[in-house]
């Protein structure tokens, strides 16, 4: 597959313009009139994922970030409506428009220890354990600080 060495400015990855589908319509296109011509093409491994994934990552990174940024305000809108519920007493919200709200008291439960059980008990385990379980296939994604560790 033939790229250039500078990236793109419109899909920030290694691709030469005359090689891309949107040349045409593109306005940061290579004013090179021929392949020949261009002295940054290169020759780069078909299958280059990486490469080919990076305006998807930065995209997804972006939704990741939103996303973590949503779920932390709605954990703290809800921590202040339950100390609100909690301070008059109420067990439901639903004279709104907006939604039904119920406050559920906290709770103990006893739980079965499957690990536990199959350390102990190999063989009975495994006579309880009759049937499979499909798993799709799917993408996990984490977010890495600058320095490439967990955020």
């Amino acid at each position: 597959m033939k790229a250039c060495k500078d990236l793109c400015p419109v899909l920030k990855i290694q691709r030469c313009c005359f090689l891309c589908d949107k040349r045409e319509t593109c306005n940061e296109a290579c004013a090179e009139d021929s392949n020949d011509l261009c002295e940054l093409l290169v020759d780069i491994p078909d299958g280059n994922c990486e490469q080919q994934a990076e305006p998807l990552l930065q995209k997804l990174e972006t939704v990741m970030l939103q996303k973590k940024d949503l779920e932390e305000t709605e954990k703290a809108l809800k921590e202040a409506l339950k100390a609100l519920m909690e301070e008059h007493k109420e067990t439901g919200l639903k004279n709104n428009s907006h939604m039904k709200v119920s406050y559920v008291a906290g709770s103990s439960t006893t739980v079965f220890d499957t690990d536990l059980f199959k350390k102990t008990d190999p063989a009975t385990y495994s006579k309880f354990c009759v049937k499979p379980k499909e798993t799709k296939a799917y993408i996990k994604c984490e977010l890495l600080k600058k320095g490439g560790e967990k955020k």
